[in-house]
């Protein structure tokens, strides 16, 4: 590892919103309340303990914008006590304000997961990253030779993106179980993700070829960094839409199972789950559309795969799924479907267009040597002091 390695870290702060209050964002899956119990500090700890020489650049985007200067100063606070182990840089909604303010190219945003997954990326690529590592606020990493393993596996010509696997605190890679038969694919969505991850578990070779990924342990290379970027639309699977926006491009994406990290969530709340099932039947409803529409073969097997086979069973299990949730009228459940329906198809092509954005904004800042310099400026100005 050198300096040329970063590691990211996104974590999200806050409360969802509700109908009274909602949220000046998309809804994370399960923001830090200022007042509970913060699992990023764990993680910072864990992380700056290795002896491998990498940088560390934290996210920090809120649900509300009330709680940015509260959730910055606690968020400095867990960093300070780490800063002398490693380079730690913060960049928060302030900072993103700021270099928008002033570099007219920017776009960059903290308001969805693929928003911010594409700060992650851009930040280390200004300061000359080669390798980037991806790893979620709520993870530790137990296995003392994985960037050794990684740094090894990066060497590889043919592979520009990889991912690992989670481990749970059993150190187990599977999700429980669903015992249910029923075939739709969203009651299904534990024993697909399994199933897949399976697959890759088990599969003799090492690395090997995917179409999966997990946001928490992913790798990317900078050429492919300055090519592909994360859909900002997209409400939740930035992390498979990622690989599938990265092989629709010819760009390889490979799983090793001997590079793990260990996923330590919180008990997530009921009306979370439910946030959770509202996003996904609009990022697969988006999804089969937008693979449609930009003419993308990609196979996707088994999951996501399972939900985009087709179109009319995706539409019935959707309504299904919103009405098991929302409780709502089968009626009314089909008309919330055909609103989100009439939205996504509106949507369909959009990510063309954020990655034209995208790579002409990493061209500009090859060019334009003063803007080249005052973005290295101001990412220089993020390092926690």
């Amino acid at each position: 590892m050198s300096d040329n390695t970063w590691i990211v870290i996104p974590t999200y702060w806050g409360a969802n919103g509700t109908k009274d209050h909602p949220s000046d964002t998309g809804d994370f899956d399960h923001p830090t309340e200022i007042d509970g119990p913060k699992t990023l500090e764990r993680t910072i700890k864990n992380i700056t303990s290795f002896p491998d020489n990498f940088r560390i650049l934290v996210i920090l985007a809120v649900t509300h914008n009330e709680y940015r200067n509260i959730a910055k100063i606690c968020v400095q606070e867990i960093l300070l006590k780490y800063k002398n182990r490693k380079d730690i840089f913060l960049v928060c909604n302030e900072d993103i304000d700021k270099l928008n303010n002033n570099v007219a190219e920017s776009s960059l945003n903290l308001k969805t997961y693929g928003a911010i997954r594409n700060i992650s990326l851009a930040i280390p690529y200004f300061l000359g990253a080669k390798v980037v590592i991806a790893i979620d606020d709520d993870e530790i990493i137990s296995d003392k030779q994985y960037f050794e393993k990684v740094s090894n596996l990066m060497k590889n010509d043919d592979i520009d993106i990889l991912s690992g696997v989670y481990l749970n605190h059993k150190g187990s890679y599977l999700l429980p179980k669903v015992n249910k038969r029923d075939p739709n694919p969203y009651v299904q969505k534990l024993n697909l993700i399994n199933s897949v991850v399976t697959e890759s578990m088990t599969n003799k070779i090492q690395p090997h070829k995917t179409h999966i990924g997990f946001g928490g342990n992913m790798i990317f290379k900078r050429k492919i960094i300055e090519n592909i970027c994360f859909d900002e639309y997209i409400p939740r699977g930035e992390d498979f839409d990622y690989i599938l926006n990265a092989l629709a491009s010819n760009f390889s994406a490979y799983f090793d199972k001997d590079i793990p990290i260990t996923h330590l969530p919180l008990k997530l709340p009921l009306a979370t789950e439910r946030i959770r099932v509202a996003s996904d039947i609009k990022r697969h409803l988006y999804t089969y559309y937008k693979k449609k529409a930009l003419k993308w073969n990609v196979n996707q097997d088994i999951y996501p795969g399972e939900f985009l086979k087709d179109i009319e069973k995706l539409k019935h299990y959707s309504i299904l799924a919103y009405q098991a949730e929302s409780h709502k009228t089968i009626g009314e459940s089909r008309r919330a479907i055909e609103s989100i329906i009439e939205e996504v198809i509106l949507k369909k092509d959009i990510y063309a267009k954020q990655k034209l954005r995208w790579t002409q904004f990493i061209e500009i800042f090859h060019k334009n040597k003063e803007m080249n310099k005052n973005i290295i400026k101001w990412v220089n100005g993020l390092k926690v002091d």
